[in-house]
């Protein structure tokens, strides 16, 4: 375990979670994306007049990629455009996922009784009842406090599976640099 200080100077406790469960978690974001959404966009393709000689000629067809879709037509490029964007809210969708999944299992530190709740109740926020949307709500609200911050307990969380204990130390050195210079160190 690891054991790292948040920018509002709140001690979390950090754990491993299981690889296998991620893949679980990922792959059912996947099929509930792609059942929400419909099927899934394909790149647009261009086709290339290939081969010639003894052989002839044939045509072999392409997926557009970001450096050929500038010669692409309009078309083209629209359908590139939506391709991207669905792109984008997908692997959004399935990080959204994962990284709710990483924070509840990843943090073993019990949300506190420390007058949070009734502050929050004074100021008209909604509170939630089930204890996995609860933990969420006091990380989200009272632990974290910007998207950055909640990257890095992410990224350090999973770090976890793949370090010895100097490693995680490292991981746990590393947070708290990049918690005080507000970007990853060396970047």
């Amino acid at each position: 375990m690891t054991t790292i200080t948040t920018q509002n100077g709140t001690e979390l406790e950090l754990r491993a979670v299981s690889s296998y469960y991620i893949a679980g978690v990922r792959n059912k974001a996947i099929s509930d994306f792609e059942q929400d959404r419909g099927k899934l966009l394909a790149p647009p393709t261009y086709d290339i007049k290939c081969g010639g000689g003894p052989f002839g000629e044939w045509i072999e067809t392409k997926a557009h990629t970001t450096e050929t879709i500038e010669q692409g037509t309009n078309d083209e490029k629209a359908a590139w455009n939506a391709y991207t964007a669905q792109q984008k809210e997908q692997t959004n969708f399935i990080y959204r996922r994962t990284a709710r999944v990483y924070l509840l299992r990843g943090i073993t530190t019990e949300v506190p009784d420390n007058g949070w709740r009734e502050r929050q109740e004074r100021d008209e926020i909604e509170i939630p009842t089930d204890l996995d949307d609860l933990k969420m709500h006091w990380i989200e609200t009272e632990t974290v406090m910007t998207a950055f911050e909640l990257g890095m307990i992410v990224n350090t969380i999973q770090s976890q599976n793949q370090l010895t204990e100097v490693g995680r130390r490292l991981a746990t050195d590393m947070f708290q640099r990049a918690m005080e210079l507000g970007r990853w160190p060396n970047t």
